[in-house]
């Protein structure tokens, strides 16, 4: 499992965006939007 731990506390599963990555379905920069997504949404 691949967790992204927020400012807020809340724990968001990244494994489905992980293995995409990994899969080459998304690029690692549209990974990392998503996460930066996350983490400004979930102050």
């Amino acid at each position: 499992m691949y967790g992204l731990r927020c400012n807020n506390g809340k724990e968001i599963d990244m494994t489905h965006y992980v293995l995409k990555q990994m899969q080459g379905e998304i690029t690692r920069e549209e990974l990392q939007e998503r996460i930066n997504y996350y983490k400004t949404t979930n102050l």
